[in-house]
């Protein structure tokens, strides 16, 4: 298989996304396209249950991404892999091998059927009505496109964005530290690391806390979760498999939505030029590994707080 972390052509990483389909696996299929924007297609045995591409997501997103990649970078992440509500989005979408024809099409094929994804459709005229016949008629009445999905979650007992938020708040302010202190009011920290066991301990050091922890295990992954969820804070390890921490931080420092994001590294590199080089690239705390659980805490909440 071809090195997943260098861009190709998109067909390609389209190619490598059917095999996963066909192989029935479940996970976090990201992409990063020759633009620099990122993509989520999250699968489940095989099935593709959500796509997000930007600020999209359904089939709006499929369009965006056919009509504008034209090379892209993927990465597959299947540890820690949950369906959560970000594959409930009350979206319908085509069928899995409908989504992939449509995306492996060029963009130009795809012209006369992007409102489906790719889905079957009859193109037959509507037969001509004579002068005598056309009568001015009523548009029927339609629900904006927000109230019938708000509709279709709340059929389904899907808890609006709102919701979900409002019980995330209230179970942060239970939840109560050994100490006795207040519990962190529902803050997101994205954790960058490639081990899994270091992610583990880290998120059993925080979650107690009232901090929703996110997870990715590469460079790829972290930029993927940076815009699905715009995170409070990061933690960053700086050496990650294809796209190093370094990397990571570049391109949030090219984005305005993540300027204001504080970043902590995490890392064994623990030599004067290692700290300079990454005060100088953007984080705004350097912690050396090992640490110890008060000193990771003390350095979140003096962010978030």
């Amino acid at each position: 298989m071809e090195n997943q972390h260098v861009l190709m052509p998109f067909s390609k990483v389209i190619h490598y996304l059917r095999m996963h389909c066909h192989a029935g696996m479940t996970g976090a299929f990201y992409l990063v396209t020759d633009q620099g924007h990122w993509g989520e297609f999250l699968i489940n045995r095989g099935k593709v249950v959500t796509v997000r591409y930007r600020a999209l997501r359904g089939i709006k997103a499929l369009q965006l991404l056919r009509r504008s990649a034209t090379q892209a970078k993927y990465s597959f992440n299947t540890d820690g892999f949950k369906l959560d509500d970000r594959a409930k989005d009350g979206e319908v979408l085509p069928e899995t091998e409908k989504i992939l024809q449509f995306l492996a099409k060029p963009p130009e094929a795809n012209s006369g059927d992007e409102g489906k994804a790719g889905a079957a459709r009859s193109s037959a005229p509507p037969p001509k009505a004579s002068q005598a016949d056309r009568k001015p008629a009523a548009a029927p009445a339609r629900k904006p496109a927000t109230d019938r999905q708000a509709e279709l979650r709340s059929r389904a007992g899907i808890p609006s964005r709102d919701e979900r938020m409002a019980r995330q708040a209230a179970e942060a302010a239970k939840t109560r530290d050994k100490g006795g202190a207040a519990a962190a009011n529902g803050y997101t920290v994205l954790v960058v690391e490639d081990s899994i066991i270091s992610r583990k301990v880290i998120s059993n050091t925080l979650s107690p806390r009232g901090y929703r922890i996110i997870e990715a295990g590469d460079g790829f992954q972290a930029l993927a979760q940076l815009t699905n969820e715009k995170p409070d804070l990061v933690l960053l390890d700086l050496i990650l498999p294809g796209m190093d921490g370094y990397k990571v931080l570049s391109h949030m420092k090219k984005k305005p939505e993540f300027e204001g994001i504080p970043v902590i590294i995490l890392t064994s590199r623990d030599t004067l030029f290692d700290k300079l080089k990454g005060k100088m690239s953007g984080s705004d705390e350097y912690l050396t590994k090992p640490f110890s659980s008060v000193e990771l805490v003390d350095r979140v909440s003096k962010y978030l707080k």
